[in-house]
């Protein structure tokens, strides 16, 4: 736990996991009904209300509720685990493919396998970021070799990220 002063405001940060689940409590008779006081800037961006920011705990019981039937049930877990599957299958066929003389920048693979898992997760649609990566980087002599169709996404994704 620390103190900081952000934008003229004492706030004071929780890093102990036992403590941040009290401020979490869903419940209405919580000692924490505010994680952050509402200021200009907050209220001008529309930040105020969801999982994030509960100062509306009625919304915010909402939007928690509405998370959790989503993100935790069985068939999107499963979806979930089938999906990092196949990114992986596609990952390692990739790396299968470079020359052991090139760089590789693990992160800079990481950040694009996170960007499509989360992409993913959130429209259903592969957005080809890892793809993109690989074709951009290491071989770029066989973009030339995909149609126009597949060229544009992978500039698309790759602009994306």
């Amino acid at each position: 736990m620390f103190e900081v002063y952000y934008a003229g405001e004492h706030k004071i940060v929780l890093s102990r996991p036992d403590l941040i689940e009290n401020i979490n409590n869903n419940s209405t008779k919580t000692k924490y009904p505010n994680r952050f006081e509402d200021t200009e800037g907050l209220i001008e961006y529309g930040i105020g209300a969801g999982v994030g920011n509960n100062n509306e705990p009625k919304f915010w019981r909402f939007n928690r509720q509405f998370f959790t039937q989503a993100l935790f049930s069985t068939k999107f877990e499963h979806l979930a685990i089938e999906w990092t599957n196949e990114l992986w299958k596609e990952i390692e066929s990739y790396w299968n493919k470079i020359d052991e003389n090139k760089e590789f920048d693990l992160t800079k693979w990481m950040h694009r396998i996170t960007n499509e898992i989360i992409f993913k997760t959130i429209t259903g649609v592969k957005n080809n970021a890892v793809a993109a990566y690989y074709y951009t980087v290491f071989a770029p002599e066989n973009i030339k070799s995909l149609n126009e169709n597949e060229q544009e996404k992978l500039k698309y994704s790759e602009n994306f990220v």
